[in-house]
């Protein structure tokens, strides 16, 4: 039979083992249960593909109808875009370079 102090260093080195093995696998239970509500989330959000169908039959989705951009326009709207995402980046470097 081992000494005392041998078992209770075996005890502890299966104790440890269980605790982290129920740490990872909570974790992991945690991720999939954090990914399954988004899912959820995501599809209550989005319009189902029946309902785009018949808004489209029933004229509600008349996409005709809206005028078409011009070039121009567009090309007005990409710079304003850009000048925007510029910003943004400038604003970021200087956070970075408070830090």
């Amino acid at each position: 039979m081992a000494p005392a102090d041998d078992r209770s260093h075996a005890h502890g080195g299966h104790v440890l083992t269980t605790a982290l093995a129920g740490a990872i696998l909570g974790a992991a239970a945690f991720a999939w249960w954090l990914l399954a509500a988004d899912e959820r989330q995501r599809r209550r959000n989005r319009p189902s593909e029946a309902w785009l169908a018949n808004a489209f039959a029933e004229g509600d989705l008349n996409l005709a109808a809206e005028p078409a951009r011009s070039d121009g326009q567009l090309r007005d709207r990409v710079q304003q875009l850009n000048s925007a995402i510029d910003d943004v980046r400038r604003q970021l470097e200087q956070l970075q370079t408070n830090d």
